[in-house]
């Protein structure tokens, strides 16, 4: 089918009125996908039998109705949900597999983390006019060129050791980094903050509450019971004890002790076993892991707040602003070397003419 063709049958269409529809479907996800005007639950249906998304999660009900002005327009709506909730919780346009192909979602990922840098920065046009003040309105040698490009570029490298740890002791690493679910959302960055010692508390609190329990336990309803909020909770905290001890001993240049470097030695009876553990022995212990932890926690929390610091006392726009102000200098020295040529070749020119005159006289 080519370009007429569908320009052709999307105008005969259109003289039904296309309404664009966003419906809410279960477990938080949405379908977004075009029709002619219907009621709600004719759509609903429709779309529930023609998409297999819908089918796997069940319309809720039609958040969203639009009319269709142009063709670009349900692709467009897409993507803007996809901004809003994530890419693996939106369906529906050009997307509507559940599995995406991986130049799909790179291309959407790409496309969705520039979006935010595409609007005009006020910030940016005063920058803009501070450089074209600073290399535009005095004469530049080229030897001072070429010391102002050493200054700024031997800057920007100290900006970007610093950003580069601050970043390092501030992101979480998930606990797969290979697997599908952490590339769908890799755009959503875990971030260590003070909610983590509530954490520690947490974790204290569930541990030494096994003696309230019924001495009759069934294991194996708590090993494989995935949906256990318990479990998937500590689940989320192990990468988060991980990193912690990690920068901690990266910064406070201690000694690694097996107990806090794996965590799950201790920790993973009681989610996982808690008829073996006997909590007057291991009390104490864990009384001491969590006492640590939180130590660590707040060592670690206190050098993000310095690195944070370090970061806020260069310019905020200091990577717009580096690469712009080489571009100036890189047109400032090729001027000047234009310049000096143009200069050589008149002189030679001048000395040519001269000579000719006395020959000819």
């Amino acid at each position: 089918m080519n370009t007429n063709e569908i320009t052709n049958q999307y105008m005969f269409k259109k003289k039904n009125d296309i309404y664009i529809y966003v419906l809410e479907l279960e477990d938080g996800f949405f379908f977004i996908h075009r029709s002619i005007d219907k009621l709600p639950f004719e759509i609903m249906l429709e779309f529930e039998i023609y998409y297999d998304f819908v089918k796997l999660h069940k319309p809720v009900k039609i958040i969203e109705k639009k009319k269709e002005i142009s063709i670009f327009d349900l692709d467009a709506l897409v993507k803007e949900y996809m901004f809003e909730n994530g890419v693996i919780y939106v369906r529906g346009g050009s997307y509507i597999h559940e599995h995406l192909s991986e130049e799909a979602e790179q291309f959407l990922y790409n496309e969705l983390s520039n979006a935010e840098n595409e609007y005009p920065d006020p910030i940016h046009d005063h920058s803009y006019k501070e450089l074209i003040d600073l290399y535009f309105c005095k004469t530049w040698t080229l030897l001072e060129i070429e010391q102002e490009k050493k200054r700024i570029l031997e800057n920007f490298e100290k900006y970007k050791k610093e950003n580069a740890k601050y970043k390092q002791i501030l992101n979480i690493d998930p606990i797969d980094t290979k697997s599908k679910k952490s590339m769908q959302q890799k755009h959503k960055t875990n971030h260590l903050n003070i909610t983590h010692l509530h954490d520690i508390e947490w974790l204290r609190n569930y541990c030494t509450s096994v003696h309230n329990e019924s001495s009759v336990f069934i294991d194996h309803k708590c090993r494989y019971e995935a949906t256990n909020p318990n479990n998937q909770k500590y689940t989320k905290m192990l990468p988060v004890l991980k990193h912690v001890y990690r920068m901690y001993l990266k910064y406070s240049n201690s000694k690694s002790e097996v107990e806090y470097l794996y965590p799950r030695f201790l920790l993973d009876d009681f989610f996982y076993h808690r008829h073996r553990v006997h909590l007057p022995f291991i009390q104490d212990q864990i009384d001491a892991f969590c006492n640590a932890y939180r130590l660590f926690t707040l060592y670690v929390l206190n050098r993000i707040d310095e690195c944070a610091y370090d970061i806020c006392t260069w310019n905020y726009d200091i990577e717009w602003q580096t690469s712009r102000s080489i571009y100036m200098l890189e047109t400032l020295k090729q001027n000047q070397i234009k310049e000096a040529n143009q200069n050589a070749d008149n002189e030679k020119t001048g000395i040519s003419d001269s000579m000719n005159s006395v020959g000819g006289g």
